[in-house]
């Protein structure tokens, strides 16, 4: 058997142990989420706890990442916003800014695909290297200063003038806006302090700063009604199409499998193993179809997903969707990660292994003479490197070198079974 033959062989044994493995201990979860009628709601979903909230979808205007080095700023355009921003000068013309020709102006919506693109996102000006879109990086202070000022339009008039003034070196932004009724501009700050351990940073106009969504760690899944903007030929403008859909959060990656039963899906988990995405519409909204002579609903059977989130792996697919009477959505979902054990806590007996990054070699010590078994997953859960079972000779517990110059550069999860105990380790490889 040569090399190449000897490495499916490994890997064939394991998809083999798996699906011994998940007829005894899967768990093929049923559920549903309700958005309302006419798609009222919003709900995040957390694939190991279930629904963990419900909003609604126009509780908020404006929403800013809580990543400090990104600059994402969003609008609801659910909410009816639209964005036009004002080409004629700087900042400085705030208080003498002519809008009587805003029609004809540059507009822009968020990205359905990008986490990082919202509706302020999309003016970047390719020749300065240190433009963010609505505002400039200063390399001395670390502060994306505003250069740019906004229109909010809805229902065809100009509501709002807006100002992205600064997003600080802590990830707190100010803004300024004002109503086109006469009303004084406000100022006010997004604080990083008070979204916490989330996302992103939520403002209305109407309450101020809000936390529409839950914990990062509490949430995957949004189901949720957002824009897909398609251009109207017969208008010769952008037409903001909204769908509703699911998004993924900026922590779960995503595969689509399509053409495939569930069935098969579920039979054959392991053999369609391939590139996972940050994508924010992964999911997305093609995954139904409208019925336009009976208007009713009905979900592709043949469109299934690979979920991650470096805790839990998943398969997933949709059952029903009941459209907006009730904006029912019900779907099924295989968690594997739990059945196979590829993140269980570690073992405090157990000693790490080292170097970690890694470049050529990994060294993993092992805690006894008992026999032991290491196998390495990159991340999308293949298996790359299986040592099979170690019989330990001369009654001293060896450290075991494990190659890693032929591997890529990424992230692996490396599993230690030893004497009925199972150690879970995450190596980068530089």
């Amino acid at each position: 058997m040569n090399r190449s033959q000897n490495k499916i062989a490994k890997c064939l044994f394991f998809i083999s142990l798996i699906a011994y493995q998940t007829k005894t201990y899967g768990q093929l979860i049923i559920d549903s989420v309700s958005l309302g009628s006419n798609f009222s709601n919003e709900v995040f979903y957390s694939l190991s706890q279930g629904e963990t909230k419900a909003s609604g979808i126009a509780d908020w205007d404006l929403a800013h990442t809580t990543v400090s080095r990104d600059n994402c700023l969003r609008l609801n355009h659910v909410k009816g916003w639209e964005l036009r921003q004002y080409p004629n000068g700087s900042v400085a013309d705030w208080s003498v800014m002519d809008t009587s020709n805003w029609r004809s102006w540059p507009i822009y919506f968020n990205s359905p695909e990008n986490h990082l693109l919202g509706a302020f996102n999309r003016t970047k000006n390719a020749k300065n290297v240190w433009d963010f879109s609505w505002g400039v990086y200063n390399p001395n202070t670390h502060e994306v200063v505003g250069d740019s000022l906004f229109i909010l339009v809805k229902d065809g008039q100009p509501l709002r003038k807006f100002w992205p003034v600064v997003q600080k070196i802590n990830g707190d932004l100010i803004i300024q806006t004002q109503a086109f009724d006469g009303s004084p501009a406000i100022r006010d700050t997004l604080l990083q302090s008070v979204a916490g351990k989330r996302h992103h940073k939520y403002y209305s106009f109407a309450q101020g700063q809000l936390n529409v969504e839950p914990l990062k760690d509490e949430w995957d899944l949004r189901f949720t009604q957002y824009a897909e903007p398609q251009w109207d030929m017969t208008t010769s403008a952008w037409n903001p199409n909204l769908v509703v859909g699911v998004q993924s959060s900026p922590s779960l990656r995503v595969k689509p499998i399509e053409n495939h039963a569930w069935q098969w899906v579920l039979d054959s988990a392991w053999t369609y193993q391939g590139a996972t995405f940050f994508d924010l519409n992964s999911i997305g909204s093609n995954w139904k179809t409208l019925d336009s002579q009976t208007q009713t609903w009905s979900v592709k059977p043949d469109l299934s997903y690979w979920l991650d989130n470096d805790s839990t792996q998943a398969l997933f697919h949709f059952l029903q969707f009941e459209g907006e009477n009730t904006g029912k959505i019900v779907f099924e979902f295989w968690p594997l990660a739990q059945t196979l054990n590829l993140f269980e806590p570690k073992i405090s007996d157990l000693a790490e292994a080292f170097p970690n990054p890694v470049l050529d070699q990994l060294f993993v010590p092992l805690s006894s003479v008992e026999a032991a078994e290491l196998t390495l997953f990159n991340s999308q859960g293949q298996c790359v490197a299986r040592s099979g079972s170690i019989t330990l000779r001369n009654g001293s517990a060896p450290v075991i070198a494990m190659p890693f110059q032929h591997l890529p550069s990424g992230r692996y999860v490396l599993k230690i079974a030893q004497n009925g105990q199972v150690h879970s380790q995450t190596i980068i490889k530089l």
